[in-house]
């Protein structure tokens, strides 16, 4: 795009439910000659009442792994994904809303020359014979949207063809259109017939968006389970560890002698060739490192295997059973020496990962050089047999809290509405030396008019073995669908200390006092200055997988914690 010159921008918009190959088609032709693609999935249709045959969760994730196919993704926003011109803009699924074209061609006309993309059917007017002589009807976006006639008339359409229908003249086209050639494909109301007859989806849907489908059993007429067996045929992976950390550090090394594809970081989005995205992410650290990466990558749409490499690691899987190692004695294992007998020279070479064909032969696996350091003695060379095979892993499906702040005092470069996503907690307290003030609703019902304390905090089940349970609260097993809200230094309501709410419930904090008594916010550990009020709910769009290994325990991890002395 040459200097001074506005960008060219196609807005995309459908309920993609589920994205077929004609969707992504029909994206890629549209990238071609404009220089940014908006893809936005819609929100619930009250004019289709019965559009919701998934959760909004799924279907923003099935767009997600539809668009971003075969080049970087830029994870980490809070609605936005782009994979090279293409961006996924997930915020009426968020709402929980439905965007007319309108408002959608409005909300990006700052940024450029906006054109819509419409199938024929809807743009095209008709011309009816009568006796009296041709009478010319109304096309549908002029009979039935809003402010139809000037849309029509004033803004810029790209018109997708269709093979079963004839392109009428231009006069019965928007004044300022561009046609697209017809893309074939299946409609997306046949895939999910075929889905819920538990026919295949492969020929209809990228492979990603088929694997996402079988993996949830979507479309099936019953709700997706939140825990599910997992598969991992092969490992490409994005290492996320403290370099600083030794232990984490060795896991590294592990992993790349054990011929595990490993990247620390995300090519850049300007490398010529497409590069193939991971397919899972290897967190090696502790619960904290699990966080961070969990609210920079949520986007990739790939599940999340832990590595404990620090204390509890309540989130992650013990390292000795990730690589099948076996103690002769109960020494821990010394995992820098082991990295490092693991580099030197007379390595032999390790065995190959299975493969997810079943064979019946056998191979015998290399001796473990023995580690120059004292550490307990290794019956078994490290593999990764307990994690690349039929399923051998169990996923996790957790959600994020989408948090809405209304800043007191915003910086003259920021709005006063911050938005953010939150896995772990929230927490609100008091920004100065007194107590803090706060009025707590529930659903939108005043549940204490005025909550005295020095603050409050709301977490989910992962979150809830942290701070949650330093604050006096129990922690909750994960996968159960409840929130945490606990207080700290509670002066009233007298011996009130924490309850715990539904899911989907819907938590406002508002400041009482903000002149006297103002608060602040905190989402993850990350400050969001002084509010005045703070809404928080279940996200529309964002959750995360964990992978576990089946002999994980978490309900003994669970327990350990409750009772100090057993640790």
């Amino acid at each position: 795009m040459s200097g001074g010159a506005r960008q060219r921008i196609a807005v995309f918009a459908g309920s993609f439910n589920p994205p077929t190959y004609a969707h992504v088609a029909i994206a890629d032709l549209l990238a071609r000659d404009f220089d940014r693609v908006v893809v936005v999935p819609t929100g619930p249709d009250p004019r289709c009442p019965t559009d919701d045959y998934i959760p909004l969760a799924h279907r923003a994730a099935l767009v997600d792994v539809a668009f971003a196919r075969d080049s970087l993704v830029l994870a980490g926003s809070t609605t936005g994904l782009k994979s090279g011109k293409i961006t996924v803009d997930l915020f009426d699924l968020e709402a929980k809303s439905f965007t007319p074209s309108g408002e959608l061609i409005n909300k990006y006309e700052a940024d450029g020359d906006v054109w819509l993309a419409v199938g024929i059917d809807l743009a095209a007017r008709t011309v009816v014979p009568l006796p009296s002589g041709e009478h010319v009807v109304p096309s549908i976006i002029e009979a039935k949207w809003n402010n139809g006639d000037r849309l029509w008339s004033e803004k810029r359409f790209v018109i997708i063809q269709r093979d079963s229908k004839p392109t009428p003249p231009a006069t019965l086209l928007p004044p300022a259109h561009i046609l697209l050639p017809p893309v074939l494909g299946m409609a997306q109301e046949k895939v999910r017939e075929e889905l819920f007859n538990h026919r295949p989806c492969h020929p209809y849907v990228p492979p990603r968006v088929a694997a996402y489908i079988h993996q949830y059993s979507l479309y099936c007429g019953v709700p997706p389970p939140v825990t599910t067996p997992a598969t991992l045929t092969h490992i490409n992976a994005l290492l996320v560890h403290d370099p600083s950390n030794p232990k984490a550090e060795a896991i590294r090394v592990l992993l790349t002698k054990l011929g595990v594809k490993v990247c620390t970081t995300l090519p850049s989005p300007t490398a010529e060739s497409p590069t193939e995205l991971p397919n899972v992410v290897i967190v090696a650290g502790g619960d904290g490192m699990m966080l961070h990466a969990i609210r920079s990558h949520w986007r990739l749409r790939i599940p999340f295997l832990g590595i404990n490499c620090g204390h509890v690691g309540f989130l992650l899987n013990e390292p000795d059973a990730v690589f099948s190692l076996e103690a002769t004695s109960c020494t821990p294992i010394d995992w820098p020496s082991l990295a490092s007998s693991f580099s030197s020279a007379a390595l032999p070479t390790p065995p190959p990962l299975p493969t997810p064909v079943s064979s019946t032969t056998t191979t015998a696996e290399p001796p473990l050089p023995t580690p120059s350091c004292s550490a307990a003695t290794l019956t078994r060379t490290p593999n990764l047999r307990r994690i690349v095979g039929p399923n051998e892993l169990t996923i996790h499906k957790l959600p994020l809290l989408f948090v809405e702040a209304i800043q007191s005092s915003p910086t003259s470069s920021s709005e006063p509405i911050v938005r953010q996503l939150a896995f772990n907690d929230v927490w609100v307290e008091r920004s100065t030396g007194q107590t803090a003030w706060m009025e707590l609703s529930v659903n939108g019902e005043i549940r204490i008019p005025k909550l005295i304390a020095d603050g409050l905090l709301i977490s989910t089940a992962a979150g809830s073995t942290a701070y949650a349970q330093a604050m006096g609260a129990c922690p909750i097993p994960v996968g159960c669908p409840l929130l945490c809200v606990v207080g700290n230094n509670v002066a009233f309501p007298l011996s009130w200390k924490c309850a715990y709410l539904p899911l989907d419930a819907e938590i406002t904090i508002k400041s009482v006092d903000p002149a006297k008594r103002p608060i602040r916010g905190f989402v993850d550990g990350l400050e969001m200055g002084n509010l005045l009020t703070l809404r928080l709910r279940a996200s529309s769009i964002a959750d995360c997988s964990l992978l576990f290994l089946k002999s994980h325990d978490m309900v003994t991890k669970l327990s350990r914690l409750q009772f100090p002395h057993t640790l």
